[in-house]
């Protein structure tokens, strides 16, 4: 025999798409799972062999269904150790609990929810003597619906140790938003990682001395947990960490290493919700604020690279004289800002591809740690590709990217106020200058939904040009450049208080409309509004306005690519 075996299975599921009235998007199971996941398998205090812990992030039904089945079944010992942990939204039916995958649906919950009866079968015929159950589920409250609660004798049973977040009579709690454990979990963490120090001589802390520092710790003004023990000792889960430790603040979690940084504290300000207008709380949206990035900003460095390649192709030929005598503008300082143009977008192009490699190379590091998710950034868990893009090596390589990318606009300054790039062509490389520098500032200062408003502002810009220079000219054609100027302020309220993706796509083809309109009506051909509105459909169509918190692509670009034959 090879003494004792730790084995765990996590199910955390935060997204029920069949059924979104009846079951509720939950902020806390994905959070939960992260947390759980590192403490059980922390180097100093775990029990839990990274191998041996398996992680299912919004599995369906049939998927829940299999993992347990391998869990309970599979290659298991009599001196295993099983720990199965579900959070998630769980459902009462004719005396029997329900968990929910993905696809369930509340009013058919016997035939599209995991019956833990199911569950309890699996447990009954594996070869393991010892099984430890924690649930954290039938989340209660304004988002997460009125089921009761996980009572611990569904699982009672024989070299069985079950731990729930509330009695059957209670309601269990969610996170209080994005980001965070729930309070269950996140006490549950705690004391995986910190119980033991207080632990007697042993120096390892058993399940039921979890469970009373679950209890003493959890504020009372959240459900009391319940526990159950049957034909076991109080089995070890944690041990005694060798070097002194720091309790965590409340609200904070410790994750897999080297991938989560601790929850509940904002990137940009360490502060906690952000507070939001009257007429924003009103309307039910809250004020953009620094750190809240969508799942454009991941792909934000993929255009980047684009305006740079552009940028480099036109300012070369143009400064292998290409273009310059056309419009009479050869001379040493007009191939001074081509020839800096130039520089600046093959080391943009560098520096954004490098951003790209980095946060590849961190995907497949969270694949590997955690055996969930594929290899594209879609295939990670919502909030971790938050975490990921503010890893310390992301960052550095942005910060220098976007200070060079910030340069773009002393080009663009000169070229406009000293050389006179304004004819046709030229109208769009400094327009593409514009992109690049706003782009850059607004990715320094981490604001999200960079693309997007990039290009909102470019189309604003579009107004002042002549005619000639592919502008509206404000004075000769004030109708269109003051419908140009209402989509713009459009636009910028969209991005402002962080509207849905779809409502940044509305508002782009607003801005559209006395764009495309100007050319057929008047033969006015504003190319740089174009060009700007151009760019922020580029920028929704990557995900700008999707947070990166939620799973899953863009909505139109969805609606798009499925137009395309895709899947």
């Amino acid at each position: 025999m090879g003494g004792l075996v730790y084995r765990a299975l996590l199910i955390c599921n935060s997204n029920f798409p069949e059924d979104k009235k009846g079951l509720p998007k939950l902020f806390g199971p994905v959070r939960d799972g992260l947390a759980l996941y590192g403490a059980l398998t922390d180097q100093e205090c775990g029990l839990f062999n990274p191998a041996n812990v398996e992680v299912l992030f919004d599995a369906d039904a049939q998927e829940i269904k299999e993992a347990a089945e391998r869990f309970f079944t599979a290659d298991v010992r009599y001196d295993d150790v099983l720990l199965f942990y579900y959070s998630g939204h769980g459902r009462r039916f004719n005396r029997n609990l329900y968990f929910c995958g993905r696809d369930a649906v509340s009013d058919r919950i016997a035939s599209t929810g995991v019956s833990a009866a199911v569950v309890n079968d699996m447990m009954e015929v594996t070869r393991a003597a010892t099984k430890i159950v924690i649930l954290d589920c039938c989340h209660a409250g304004a988002f997460k619906g009125k089921a009761e609660a996980v009572s611990p004798e569904f699982f009672a049973g024989a070299g069985r140790y079950v731990m729930t977040a509330s009695a059957a009579s209670e309601q269990a709690a969610d996170s209080a938003g994005r980001g965070q454990p729930s309070p269950f979990t996140q006490v549950l963490v705690d004391g995986l990682l910190f119980g033991a120090q207080g632990s007697h001589e042993t120096g390892q802390l058993g399940a039921h001395e979890l469970y009373q520092y679950v209890f003493k710790e959890l504020p009372e003004k959240f459900p009391r947990p319940q526990e159950r023990a049957s034909g076991m000792g109080d089995t070890p889960l944690a041990r005694r960490k060798t070097k002194s430790f720091t309790q965590p603040i409340a609200g904070h979690e410790v994750a897999p290493k080297g991938l989560i940084r601790p929850a509940g504290e904002d990137a940009a300000t360490g502060s906690g919700a952000p507070m939001s207008s009257p007429i924003a709380q009103a309307l039910g949206v809250s004020r953009r604020r620094a750190g809240e990035y969508s799942v454009g900003d991941y792909h934000a460095w993929k255009a980047v690279m684009l305006l740079d390649l552009l940028v480099a192709i036109f300012g070369f030929l143009s400064w292998q004289t290409w273009l310059l005598e056309p419009y009479g503008l050869s001379g040493g300082d007009v191939e001074a800002v081509l020839f800096f143009s130039v520089v600046l977008a093959v080391l943009s192009f560098l520096l954004a591809s490098s951003e790209g490699l980095t946060l590849a190379y961190l995907v497949r590091k969270f694949k590997r740690a955690t055996g969930v998710g594929g290899g594209s950034m879609r295939e990670v868990p919502g909030y971790v590709r938050k975490e990921i893009l503010e890893r310390r090596s992301v960052v550095m390589v942005r910060l220098v990217g976007n200070i060079v990318g910030c340069f773009f606009g002393l080009a663009w300054f000169v070229a406009l106020t000293s050389l006179s790039f304004r004819a046709d062509a030229y109208s769009l490389f400094m327009a593409t200058l514009g992109a690049l520098c706003f782009i850059s500032l607004l990715r320094l200062v981490k604001l999200g939904d960079a693309l997007f408003i990039a290009g909102a502002l470019i189309s604003f810009l579009g107004i002042f040009p002549k005619q000639g220079d592919l502008g509206y000219d404000a004075g000769e054609f004030g109708f269109g450049a003051s419908l140009q100027g209402m989509a713009f302020l459009a636009m910028l309220c969209a991005w402002l208080f962080r509207l849905s993706n779809k409502a940044l796509f509305l508002a782009a083809g607003l801005a559209l409309i006395p764009a495309a309109i100007a050319y057929p009506a008047y033969q006015l051909l504003v190319g740089i509004s174009l060009a700007g509105v151009t760019l922020a459909f580029i920028g929704v169509l990557m995900g700008d306005g999707v947070p990166l918190e939620e799973d899953g692509r863009s909505p139109v670009g969805a609606v798009i690519h499925r137009l395309g034959g895709g899947r």
